[in-house]
């Protein structure tokens, strides 16, 4: 009942977060002359998908008491899945421009007449799709997992910033003092999750004692903590690897299932560099 009760407060206040740049819109409608249903829809996606893609990067921070809520394999499938949502609202936010009327070259990134106001969105738009090209088809086109982490990392980024100033540019909604304080704000609490919880939190780093083969693609990993006590067993828990010339929980790298030993199954590019 407790887990219930904080999952649903935190993906209650996700929603919150997410929708409440449409709200502040509302409130705070700049003067003049209203706009048709299609135009304010289509905005109104630009925003959504913008606040979606804003708080990605929090989804995968591994704040503790958020994850103690869903587990963090959980967040991971829903970061996921949300990155699929965020990308249906960015892409449908131009085609309702152009059902509105404006040109289609608004989305060419090789035009020379367009405005820098529309290009910045235009390159989060076209930034935001090969970044999801490339997270789909990553085991196809044989990109190692390190550098493909680096890259969604650095094009997510750009994606959020880009839009940012699109939208700040294009002005109207983002004009209002209201609507420049909450992105603001939402940008701060952006940069200083992952600040706080991917950079400046502690490592715990665990030396690998034993590298035992089961039978298919399943290992046994022994494990001994590195200058820390570890940590107490709780069934379900799992952990995040990343193999170097020692084992680090807070990294990326395959879900390790404890049961009450570590037993590693799939991710055979991984178990290639375990010791």
């Amino acid at each position: 009942m407790k887990h219930t009760v904080r999952g649903a407060f935190w993906f209650g206040f996700y929603l919150f977060l997410v929708l409440f740049p449409l709200v502040v819109g509302a409130i705070a409608r700049p003067l003049g002359g209203a706009r048709s249903f299609g135009l304010e829809f289509a905005v109104a996606c630009g925003y959504v998908g913008l606040a979606i893609l804003s708080f990605e990067f929090a989804l995968i921070a591994r704040v503790q008491s958020v994850a103690g809520a869903f587990g963090q394999d959980a967040l991971q499938q829903f970061h996921k899945q949300m990155a699929y949502v965020a990308t249906v609202f960015i892409v449908a936010h131009p085609i309702l421009l152009f059902v509105k009327g404006y040109p289609w070259t608004l989305l060419s990134p090789f035009s020379g007449a367009i405005l820098w106001m529309w290009r910045w969105g235009v390159i989060s738009f076209w930034t935001l799709l090969l970044l999801i090209l490339v997270t789909v088809f990553r085991r196809h086109l044989k990109i190692p997992y390190e550098w493909w982490q680096v890259t969604h990392n650095g094009m997510a980024l750009l994606v959020v910033l880009c839009g940012l100033v699109h939208a700040q540019e294009i002005g109207h909604y983002s004009n209002s003092k209201a609507m420049e304080a909450l992105w603001a704000a939402y940008m701060v609490l952006m940069f200083g999750i992952v600040v706080r919880y991917s950079i400046i939190r502690p490592i715990k780093l665990w030396q690998v004692i034993e590298n035992i083969t089961e039978q298919d693609d399943v290992r046994t990993l022994v494990l001994r903590p590195v200058d820390h006590n570890g940590f107490d067993f709780e069934p379900g828990q799992f952990a995040w690897l990343n193999a170097t010339s020692v084992v680090d929980f807070r990294t990326s790298g395959p879900t390790v299932q404890t049961v009450p030993r570590h037993y590693l199954t799939g991710c055979p590019e991984f178990q290639a560099r375990l010791p």
